[in-house]
């Protein structure tokens, strides 16, 4: 949509290390902020002291005007997949020892599809206020308008399953790049109809149309990645890369295209891309060692580094990173480096179907990949020896 695209740039100009960015339509001037919270740490990177720590930190957060209501969090990844998101509860993240798992592309699009939910039409946030010269937090109740249309082209009353395309199959129109983009010109302007019971949806252009106000729920652990379920741009998303993905002498240049659109330039600081993430994943112990390894800044304690002007010094210079808009982004960029590792592209199992990746020679599940596949193929194997005997 050409809004978000807009927000998303107004975002990336506006970035200045902070861990929270709030996309405000509402307000006149930027809002810039800080509290201090507690961020989770393994107590004992040895593990001769199981626990976990808390250690304090400064979270930065700006609200800035847009034209979309939206709030973005901050998610810092190191050459180890380990993972530092201040103030942002992911049990993906928590539940793995802050270890962000790989492939997560091939469990997205190997995952179900996502139900479809119907809209509660309102929700809830919490979002940053000036009150009286402070910034302070107040509750806003949004409403949701009725949004693009995504037409059912199969219903499977059994399963109780749908399976919604873009674009229509009698619309007339080329194949789809932004099914919400062209939609939205296509249907006109959306209402709700006040006859109908339910939240059904009607077109200005289209008097015979009907449809249902959705949310799309994805299943777990990608629940916890697209929060608001997002919509019908990231449904296609992942058709067009599961096609990539079993799509005979896909190049990297194909993949790359894709992922273009989601990568840019950004600056960060050590802590934040070194620091935070061994710390969060490993203990105190291994990022202090880090830090004497790397800087020959030797400390005992977090809070005697922190006060190191030197460390200060190294720390206040910027680094510059790679910056991923959000998860699917994030999922463009794990196919490609898999592409660019030389270990192949992903291909079906013989067996079951499923997307998997592996050297040239493997064709079916291992246990990694499907457990299920894999001891059903093993017990085949088992049948066949013994009739062999």
């Amino acid at each position: 949509m050409p809004d978000v695209q807009r927000d998303v740039s107004r975002a990336h100009q506006a970035w200045n290390g902070e861990d929270r960015i709030y996309l405000l339509p509402w307000i006149k001037e930027r809002i810039e902020f800080s509290q201090s919270i507690e961020i989770a740490s393994k107590i004992g990177g040895d593990g001769s002291a199981p626990g976990i720590g808390r250690v304090l930190y400064k979270f930065r957060l700006l609200a800035i005007q847009s034209e979309r209501f939206e709030i973005i969090d901050i998610i810092h990844i190191d050459s180890n997949n380990r993972v530092f998101a201040p103030g942002l509860q992911m049990p993906l993240i928590a539940g793995n020892d802050n270890l962000l798992p790989t492939q997560m592309y091939l469990q997205w699009i190997n995952a179900p599809g996502p139900q479809l939910i119907p809209s509660p039409g309102a929700a809830e946030f919490e979002v940053p206020v000036h009150k009286n010269g402070r910034v302070r937090f107040a509750r806003v109740r949004l409403t949701q308008g009725p949004g693009p249309i995504a037409p059912f082209t199969k219903v499977n009353v059994k399963k109780q399953t749908v399976t919604a395309s873009w674009p229509e199959p009698n619309s007339g129109l080329p194949p789809t790049v932004s099914p919400e983009a062209e939609s939205t010109e296509y249907y006109g302007r959306l209402r709700f109809s006040d006859q109908e019971s339910g939240r059904v949806v009607l077109s200005e252009t289209d008097s015979e149309m009907r449809a249902l106000h959705i949310n799309l729920g994805w299943h777990q652990p990608f629940d916890q990645c697209f929060r608001s379920g997002g919509g019908f741009d990231l449904w296609a998303e992942r058709q067009r890369m599961q096609d990539l993905a079993t799509k005979v002498g896909i190049t990297e240049a194909a993949i790359l295209s894709r992922l273009r659109p989601y990568l840019s330039m950004g600056k960060t600081t050590y802590a934040k891309s070194r620091l935070w993430p061994r710390l969060c994943a490993e203990g105190v112990p291994n990022a202090l060692a880090d830090v004497d390894l790397e800087l020959s800044v030797s400390h005992s304690r977090l809070s005697a580094l922190f006060r190191d002007p030197e460390f200060r010094r190294i720390d206040d210079r910027e680094l510059s990173i790679q910056r991923i808009w959000g998860w699917r982004g994030y999922f463009w960029f794990e196919f490609f480096n898999d592409l660019c590792d030389g270990g192949g592209p992903p291909r079906q199992c013989l067996r079951c179907g499923r997307i998997i990746r592996g050297t040239g020679r493997k064709r079916v599940c291992n246990k990694a990949d499907n457990s299920e596949c894999y001891r059903a193929r093993r017990t085949e194997g088992r049948r066949t020896e013994r009739a062999k005997h």
